[in-house]
């Protein structure tokens, strides 16, 4: 069943329109992520969730009751922060059952949850210790344990994990996604860290300027966008930009502003895309050095090199200046050793090229579907 459904949700903050017509459901058990940049309306949405901001229009349900105009307190939700909120007179067990205390359950109750919940957290025999002689690590994982204390019936994160170090972000995501799933609450999980979004989820919706771009399984999303913001905004990529010169047969042919002539794949073309100005999206990877044939290649000289363990980053520059860049994951010795300066010519599969339109960002060239396409209109409201 849909366990929490947001209804075009609008929120304004004067006159500023923060959150334009949100549509979400979020199925039980499930982490869905609301992924985007800074001030696209991600923190609104999980706030209004929460209850600490009402929508001006739209409704939010929970399982089959609204809450829309609950209180925080009322809405069976627990919440972790971003800088963990724990209360640093209490130690590591009081503020794990500081909810159930609240709730008036038995002493002992409260003390076999907490021990439970400490050994869930990986934090056996730290609960006589207080919130400063913990590391970062330790008390995120005591504000996921407090938070899960009232066994709620959704999750809520606000960037959990930005204030750790890289290792420590690496192991404490995959623990809220394993004891959430153990668990099976379900999580609305907000961050502005791709790979955080894409390791976490279940689903993820794109946001931009308080709309939903695209909600997508983290694999649809990566590799099946169909917006250029999400094409861009979702790991490496080279843009290309150029005009639509033929199309046939299921492949489109495009001549880049450079000169060059790339073919790509289309599986759903129109005629109206003939000399329409488009961007070309490919991704680091799939390029391959030293070509047999001159089909869909791109020349210029070796500008700059990195070595980054499992392959080699090159950047390679054009005469008329355009710059792409390659990860390059064979031969890695002989690559490494390339001089900057010298001439390479690379292919690129016609299968890896994807087509936007210039002027809007839509992907040319798919069909549109429920789930992993736009799925909000801006509505006016008065």
């Amino acid at each position: 069943m849909v366990e929490l459904n947001l209804q075009n949700i609008h929120i304004y903050y004067d006159d500023f329109h923060a959150v334009k017509g949100i549509n979400l459901d979020i199925e039980n058990g499930e982490i869905l992520t609301l992924l985007g940049p800074s001030g696209c309306g991600k923190t609104t949405i999980l706030r209004a969730v929460a209850g600490f901001i009402t929508p001006k229009v739209g409704s939010i349900i929970l399982g089959n009751k609204e809450i829309t105009n609950l209180p925080p307190r009322k809405r069976d939700m627990g919440m972790i922060f971003q800088n963990y909120a724990l209360w640093p007179h209490m130690t590591v067990s009081e503020n794990i059952g500081f909810g159930l205390k609240l709730r008036k359950k038995p002493k002992s109750f409260i003390l076999s949850k907490v021990n439970e919940l400490l050994d869930l957290v990986h934090l056996p025999n730290q609960g006589d210790k207080y919130p400063t002689q913990l590391s970062g690590g330790q008390q995120q994982r005591v504000a996921l344990a407090r938070a899960l204390a009232i066994e709620p019936l959704v999750l809520l994160c606000d960037e959990p994990l930005s204030n750790l170090d890289y290792k420590l972000r690496v192991e404490l995501r995959k623990e809220i996604r394993d004891v959430s799933k153990t668990l099976g609450v379900t999580v609305v999980y907000v961050t502005h860290d791709q790979t955080e979004a894409l390791a976490i989820s279940d689903r993820i919706a794109v946001l931009n300027e308080g709309e939903i771009i695209q909600i997508g399984t983290p694999f649809q999303i990566f590799h099946d966008p169909h917006h250029l913001f999400v094409a861009t905004f979702i790991g490496e990529n080279n843009i290309f930009e150029g005009s639509v010169e033929s199309i046939n047969s299921g492949t489109c042919k495009v001549e880049l502003s450079s000169g060059e002539k790339l073919e790509l794949v289309l599986p759903y073309s129109d005629s109206s895309y003939l000399k329409k100005k488009v961007k070309l999206m490919c991704r680091f990877d799939p390029f391959v050095l030293e070509p047999k044939d001159t089909k869909n290649t791109l020349s210029g000289i070796v500008k700059h090199k990195s070595f980054m363990g499992t392959y080699v980053q090159l950047e390679v520059e054009q005469e008329n200046g355009n710059v792409f860049i390659i990860n390059e994951e064979e031969n890695i010795k002989k690559i490494d050793e390339l001089a900057l300066g010298v001439p390479l010519s690379v292919h690129i599969p016609a299968e890896s090229l994807l087509m936007f339109d210039a002027e809007t960002g839509e992907r040319l060239g798919i069909k549109s579907s429920v789930e992993d396409t736009p799925v909000n209109a801006s509505k006016s409201v008065s």
